[in-house]
């Protein structure tokens, strides 16, 4: 789910030579543009790091693609795990499909939330539409001012524009494994009731909700400039 900090899992296959360096690159930055298009661009930030840190193996597979730049059938153990963590209360691991197997137009994750942990602050989307699908344990989905408990099979939609916040808390003893399913939006604008932040996509920034000006605040319109 966008980290909502909306803040994913690539990593890059190791080559030798200046023409694997040259590619690699040209990897990258796709990645990067899907990344910061889409709902993962902060967990993207997260993996980021983790290359820097070398905690993740780059002889790993970037993606589905053969030889010949063909996306063919993968299985889902191939894909390179990632980790987010922030602080004691937030934490969760995610495989990016999607981006994996070539796609940039839906989004495709698979989560795993552990005992005790918060996946994402409550958030809604603006421009983006949102799916999860529980494959194994259960979760609470605090949904506004509602929660509920779902369950292996259990299924729910975030419509874009819905303002009602979402966030996903594993309140059991065991992991709960799920799919998220999203269409990346480069415009989105991403609300944050608890905290009070909207974050927007396009200018890579974020700011108070509370801080609202009218149309003509700090203008002068006293006669002409």
């Amino acid at each position: 789910m966008g980290n909502a900090s909306g803040n994913s899992t690539w990593a890059p296959a190791q080559r030798v030579g200046a023409t694997a360096v040259r590619h690699e690159s040209r990897e990258c930055e796709r990645i990067v543009a899907i990344a910061q298009a889409g709902k993962f661009a902060n967990r993207f930030r997260a993996f980021n790091l983790s290359i820097r840190n070398g905690s993740v193996a780059l002889n790993q597979k970037s993606s589905s693609a053969n030889a010949d730049g063909v996306f063919e059938p993968f299985a889902i153990s191939e894909v390179p795990l990632e980790v987010f963590e922030h602080g004691e209360r937030f934490g969760m691991s995610f495989q990016h499909l999607s981006s994996f197997g070539g796609g940039s137009q839906v989004s495709v994750s698979m989560e795993v939330l552990p005992p005790g942990k918060q996946a994402n602050q409550l958030h809604y989307h603006m421009l983006e539409e949102e799916h999860v699908l529980i494959l194994e344990g259960s979760l609470t989905l605090r949904l506004g001012a509602q929660s509920h408990v779902m369950s292996a099979g259990q299924y729910v939609c975030f419509p874009a524009g819905q303002a009602v916040g979402h966030a996903l808390h594993n309140h059991t003893s065991q992991p709960c494994r799920y799919l998220v399913f999203g269409n990346p939006q480069a415009h989105d604008v991403v609300v944050f009731p608890d905290s009070g932040r909207v974050s927007v996509r396009l200018m890579g920034e974020s700011y108070r909700k509370s801080a609202r000006m009218e149309y003509w605040d700090n203008v002068d319109t006293t006669g002409p400039t």
